[in-house]
């Protein structure tokens, strides 16, 4: 979420190993995930879910995390059903899923090269506008899905409602203010 610029550039330089000659792999997922489920035309980080590996990481030792993943559209390409059992082993995922591991190959580059400018960066290359959007998105849908509870409760989010516009506001104002700064210096 809101590293969307670096993630498209990268991903637009990846060399994807298809049958095209010349195709990368923002390409790929556009014309194969993308298509499939109607997607903003962008790859997207979403928010850390609240399980996984990486909760500990964040919630216990506030280290920030990101939880990427690479998926390929099951009606249009191999699926393997044994994923996730005892029959998911290095020699069936070579012969079925990704011969030759080229995929995860380019998968890892695209990896790496996101996280070496990540490293390098005096300020990690967020898209404030696209995190605010995101929290206002996510607070509507916190309100509207679950209306009747709320309403039936009587809860309401005046005040988180307050804290999502100010914290909008405030990101805002905050990148009008980098736009000013040099930060090669």
């Amino acid at each position: 979420m809101g590293l969307t610029p670096p993630l498209h550039g990268y991903a637009s330089v990846a060399h994807h190993p298809s049958a095209q000659r010349g195709k990368n792999y923002y390409n790929a997922w556009y014309t194969d995930l993308h298509a499939a489920a109607g997607e903003s035309g962008q790859p997207d980080l979403p928010m850390l879910r609240k399980t996984g590996g990486f909760t500990p990481f964040v919630q216990l030792a506030g280290i920030p995390s990101l939880d990427v993943a690479f998926g390929n559209n099951a009606s249009k390409g191999l699926y393997f059903p044994a994923l996730g059992t005892s029959y998911d082993v290095f020699e069936l995922a070579d012969k079925f899923i990704d011969p030759g591991y080229r995929v995860h190959r380019m998968c890892r580059e695209l990896l790496i090269a996101l996280l070496w400018q990540w490293s390098e960066a005096v300020l990690l290359p967020y898209d404030l506008k696209e995190l605010g959007a995101r929290l206002n998105l996510e607070f509507n849908e916190l309100s509207t899905r679950h209306k009747d509870v709320l309403d039936k409760n009587s809860i309401r989010f005046d005040s988180l409602s307050h804290a999502v516009k100010l914290f909008t506001a405030n990101l805002n104002h905050f990148e009008g203010e980098l736009t000013r700064v040099d930060l090669k210096k």
